[in-house]
């Protein structure tokens, strides 16, 4: 009995109205372009959203890099200006000197800390409100920004260090004191904070655990959105994508991220003169739900198509 139903099975197909077969046939045609529509589309979706991260991503990153710039050269500008009213001051009164780096202090905004030192490396005049200066002050006398402006008068900012004064993360900027010809010369120097840097960094998102960072040109933490990052200056030198920035390179790039610990994809760029490095990363796995979602999209209608198509056929 069992073998006999079997038999019978194929020709209980068969002895289906014709229009049934003929609909079940025409429904597994359809389904040959259909599938072919499906990969177009989904290479398609692939498409469209690479286009978008080089567009956002990238731009994201080339507009985070403007304000940085402006922000430093702003603050060059004032230390510049600070060491030419310096210059044009020939009484070479310390004590008035003193006063003008105090004042300078309150109206120049980032700055944690204005030094004037002689071009042998002493420290005459420090300006930080929680630091005493003593008599034989040499905290600055191997400070490589310091040595470059005093010698060749031009303005220098270092990597992010631990600052002489404030004994935190920080930038070093110097400007020298201006004199004719090319001898060697006093400097300011300025502890740069770096706040207001990460502030600027926090108005740049993309995704749902999208964020921004920004490097120096030896591939070490400025701003971050893990603190202990900032706090330690992480050295992320050895990520490819910050290997591109640090040659100066913009575009967009995938890299796995200790911070997030996935893979991420990301636009970079360089700030023009400072050398430092940006980037908006956001995780591959939402770019990959975003197209997983427009295809469920399509496939829910496709499903519905067919279903009518059966019920029709009835």
């Amino acid at each position: 009995m069992p073998s006999d139903n079997i038999k019978t099975k194929p020709w209980r197909f068969c002895s289906q109205p014709v229009y049934r077969l003929l609909l079940l046939s025409l429904i597994l045609v359809s389904l040959i372009p259909v599938l072919f529509l499906m990969m177009h589309l989904y290479q398609a979706a692939w498409n469209n959203a690479w286009r978008e991260i080089n567009e956002k991503h990238r731009l994201l990153a080339l507009n985070l890099a403007n304000p940085i710039k402006i922000y430093i050269d702003d603050r060059r500008s004032m230390l510049g200006k600070l060491a030419q009213d310096i210059a044009n001051d020939h009484s070479d009164s310390l004590a008035v000197q003193q006063a003008k780096l105090k004042d300078a202090m309150l109206f120049m905004d980032g700055f944690k800390s204005i030094a004037l030192v002689s071009k042998t490396g002493k420290t005459l005049i420090l300006a930080h409100n929680n630091n005493v200066l003593g008599k034989h002050d040499h905290r600055y006398r191997n400070e490589k920004c310091f040595l470059h402006s005093r010698d060749t008068h031009i303005w220098c900012l270092s990597d992010i260090k631990i600052g002489p004064t404030g004994k935190t993360p920080t930038i070093i900027m110097t400007q020298a004191i201006p004199t004719e010809g090319n001898r060697p010369t006093d400097v300011l120097l300025a502890e740069l904070g770096i706040h207001a840097i990460d502030n600027l960094r926090k108005n740049i998102k993309f995704g749902k655990r999208g964020h921004s960072a920004i490097v120096d040109k030896r591939g070490h933490v400025i701003a971050h959105p893990n603190p202990e990052w900032m706090k330690t200056m992480h050295d992320l030198s050895k990520l490819s994508i910050v290997q591109k920035m640090m040659h100066g390179e913009t575009g967009v790039a995938e890299f796995f991220s200790p911070y997030i610990n996935a893979n991420m994809v990301a636009g970079y760029t360089s700030v023009p003169e400072i050398g430092w490095g940006i980037m908006v990363p956001q995780p591959l796995q939402e770019i990959k739900d975003q197209v997983s979602k427009l295809m469920l999209s399509h496939t829910r209608w496709l499903f519905i198509g067919i279903s009518l198509s059966l019920q029709i056929g009835r």
